[in-house]
C-alpha cells in the first residue's frame, strides 16, 4: 500500500441565512485554509450609509475527510438597520492537503 498527497479545492456559496457549509474531501485531511473569494452584504430596501462592516469566516475539521465553514457577516448603519441575512451572502474556497491511499 502507498500514500501520496494531493491538493484539492472546493468552494461554496453561504448565505448570511445558512451560516454554515460542509465540504467532502476524497481523502484524510493533512492541513486545510480557507480564503473568501467574494460577498455581498446588503441592506433591505433604500440605501443607507455603512457604520460598520464585518465578516468572519472558521472552519474546523469535523471528521477525517470533512471540513465546516461557518461564517457571520455584519453590515450595520448609525441607526440600527442591519444587513439582508437572505441576500447577503460569501463565497469562500477550501485548499485542503488530502492523503491518499492507495492499495
Amino acid at each position: 500500500m502507498s500514500t501520496f498527497m494531493r491538493t484539492e479545492f472546493q468552494t461554496a456559496k453561504i448565505t448570511l441565512t445558512q451560516k454554515t457549509h460542509e465540504f467532502i474531501f476524497d481523502g484524510n485531511i493533512m492541513d486545510s485554509e480557507v480564503f473568501i473569494k467574494g460577498f455581498n452584504l446588503q441592506y433591505p430596501g433604500k440605501d443607507h450609509h455603512v457604520k460598520e462592516a464585518e465578516i468572519e469566516v472558521v472552519q474546523s475539521i469535523t471528521d477525517g475527510n470533512r471540513i465546516s465553514v461557518s461564517i457571520t457577516g455584519l453590515l450595520k448603519d448609525g441607526s440600527g438597520n442591519f444587513q439582508d441575512n437572505n441576500r447577503s451572502f460569501v463565497t469562500v474556497v477550501v485548499v485542503a492537503l488530502i492523503e491518499i491511499l492507495e492499495h
